[in-house]
């Protein structure tokens, strides 16, 4: 027991451990706002944001010059048939690269693949969860509007 609180207040700097709660996450999530992780953090969303900007405009290109199929167009009309055959693709892919990621090779074709299957099934999700959010959007707004009519019908009934 000894032995294990030694090595406990070895490995932070000597310093007793705190206690558990408010100050350690305090702590931690004053990390965040670090310049070198904000700046790491903005980096990589630049990057991921750059890449799937840059294949957005690929597809649409590759659709006229080459006759490629967009992926756009295959899940805006069968977004079901994306994720379900999709996803468990993604899933597989995500095994097999961990059987061979010592192999060079297949680590880059892997990567390849799971860059296509990840952008297709997360452009389909991304897509039913903005259709979703719209059409919620326009319930809401027709529920304001009819409610909005009721209380200026109710208010004009009142005034008669």
């Amino acid at each position: 027991m000894k032995f294990s609180a030694a090595a406990s207040s070895l490995s932070n700097g000597g310093q007793r451990p705190g206690p558990p709660g408010g100050d350690a996450v305090r702590a931690e999530l004053g990390q965040l706002a670090t310049r070198p992780l904000i700046l790491a953090m903005a980096l990589g969303a630049l990057v991921n944001g750059g890449t799937y900007a840059a294949f957005a405009f690929i597809a649409p290109v590759a659709a006229i010059t080459a006759g490629v199929a967009s992926p756009g167009r295959v899940s805006g009309r069968r977004p079901g048939r994306v994720l379900f055959s999709g996803g468990p693709l993604l899933l597989a892919s995500w095994v097999v690269l961990a059987w061979t990621a010592s192999h060079p090779m297949a680590l880059l074709c892997l990567v390849f693949i799971q860059g296509v299957l990840a952008f297709g099934a997360g452009s389909t999700v991304i897509a039913r969860v903005l259709y979703a959010a719209a059409a919620l959007a326009a319930a809401a707004l027709l529920a304001m509007v009819l409610s909005r009519c009721m209380l200026l019908e109710t208010t004009a009934g009142s005034h008669r």
